[in-house]
């Protein structure tokens, strides 16, 4: 499955922020392809930083 297959799938879920999207997208991404890649979301606002730690758990 590539990366546009996996954001479609996602956008069809109800409910979601695009901060969550961007989280969900990359936590699916890398599963299904075993990928070891290193993700960096670039925030620049405190509360945004609070928000995708939170995501990422």
């Amino acid at each position: 499955m590539d990366t546009k297959q996996v954001i479609l799938e996602l956008r069809t879920q109800k409910g979601m922020s695009q901060d969550e999207l961007a989280v969900q997208t990359v936590k699916q991404y890398k599963e299904k392809t075993k990928s070891k890649i290193k993700v960096i979301f670039n925030v620049f606002k405190e509360e945004a930083e609070r928000l995708y730690k939170q995501l990422l758990g």
